[in-house]
C-alpha cells in the first residue's frame, strides 16, 4: 500500500487511519441477506446457498461470485452466472454504507487524519462493492484504497516504515487480522470492531487518545 504525502500534508497529519470495509463501514449482513433472494428466485434453497458460502470459508479462500457457484454447481444447484452478476450489480445500487459512515469519516479528517482503506477480499468483487454499493462520495474520503488477498499487516508495516512519526489507527472486525497485525507491529493502536462498537465511538477514541 504505497502512499505519498506532500509536507503540507504531512505536517497536518495527526495520524493514519487504516480502516476496514466489511462489517466496520459496510453492511455486509444486509447485503448477504438480499444476495440470497437472488436464488431464492432460481428455487435454489437457501442451505445449499449457505453450505456454499461456509465452504469458500472453511477452506480460507477470499469470496468471488465465480468461486460461488462453481461450489454451488458442484453440488447440483446449477445457475446462470451473467443472471446472478446483473442481479447483484442491481441490488449494490440500494447503498450499503454505514449511514454514520460519511459524517465520521468527514468529521476525522477535519481532524486532521488521512484515510485508508484496506480490504480482504478478491478485487473483482470487492471494488464494485466500494465503488458502487457505498455511493458516489464515498471514494473520496480515502488517501488510498486497496483490496489485497495478502495479510493486511504486511500493508500496515509498509505505512509504518515510510511514515515511522505518524501514530497509525487499524479498525477491523476479524479477529485473525487484528492478532497478526498485534503480533507484527504492537506499537499499532488496534480496534476490534465488535457489535458493541459504533463509528461514532470508533472516532471517539482516536481522537481522545491523540490528546492523551
Amino acid at each position: 500500500m504505497m502512499i505519498t504525502l506532500t509536507p503540507k500534508q504531512l505536517n497536518k497529519c495527526q495520524g493514519i487511519i487504516v480502516w476496514d470495509f466489511d462489517g466496520v463501514l459496510f453492511d455486509t449482513e444486509r447485503l448477504k441477506q438480499d444476495f440470497e433472494e437472488i436464488f431464492r428466485q432460481k428455487n435454489i434453497d437457501l442451505q445449499a446457498v449457505m453450505k456454499g458460502s461456509l465452504h469458500i470459508k472453511y477452506i480460507g479462500r477470499p469470496f468471488s461470485l465465480s468461486f460461488f457457484l462453481r461450489t454451488l454447481k458442484e453440488n447440483g444447484h446449477s445457475v446462470s452466472e451473467l443472471f446472478v452478476r446483473r442481479k447483484y450489480q442491481t441490488l449494490l445500487q440500494n447503498e450499503y454504507l454505514d449511514p454514520q459512515a460519511d459524517r465520521i469519516l468527514r468529521f476525522l479528517r477535519r481532524k486532521g487524519y488521512l484515510l485508508t482503506l484496506l480490504s480482504f477480499g478478491v478485487p473483482s468483487f470487492q471494488y464494485p462493492k466500494i465503488k458502487i454499493g457505498c455511493g458516489k462520495n464515498f471514494m473520496r474520503h480515502f488517501i488510498k484504497i486497496r483490496v489485497t488477498k495478502n495479510p493486511k499487516f504486511m500493508f500496515i508495516k509498509n505505512i509504518h516504515r515510510k511514515f515511522p512519526q505518524l501514530p497509525i489507527y487499524f479498525i477491523d472486525d476479524t479477529s485473525e487480522h487484528i492478532t497478526l497485525v498485534k503480533k507484527h507491529i504492537p506499537f499499532v493502536k488496534t480496534i476490534h470492531f465488535t457489535s458493541s462498537h459504533t463509528l461514532p465511538k470508533v472516532a471517539k477514541y482516536i481522537v481522545s487518545h491523540a490528546k492523551n
